[in-house]
């Protein structure tokens, strides 16, 4: 139903980089701008690896650091990472109009 309600965006005089959903909400559908977000999150996502293992090298890793870090790199890492990951999913999903 909603690709239905999406090839008639036109018809509801909508801006060019917005959609409409059944729900009320805009979905972004400027495939650049969703590229371009998908890319600076893998970007980051790159450099939180290499400033992992520069900490790995520097400090060593025990299974308590990387699982239950109390303080420093790691406290939000896996977590901050997770989500990013999970948005490149989302985003890459988005482009190409599937779901997961």
């Amino acid at each position: 139903a909603l690709h239905g309600i999406l090839r008639f965006r036109h018809l509801l005089n909508l801006p060019p980089a917005y959609d409409f959903n059944p729900m009320g909400d805009s979905i972004m559908t400027d495939i650049a701008a969703l590229k371009k977000e998908k890319q600076d999150l893998i970007d980051k996502m790159i450099a939180m690896q290499g400033e992992f293992i520069a900490y790995e090298h520097e400090h060593g890793l025990s299974g308590k650091d990387y699982w239950a870090p109390s303080e420093g790199l790691l406290l939000n890492y896996r977590q901050d990472y997770m989500d990013m990951a999970n948005r490149v999913v989302d985003l890459a999903h988005q482009i190409v109009g599937s779901s997961r």
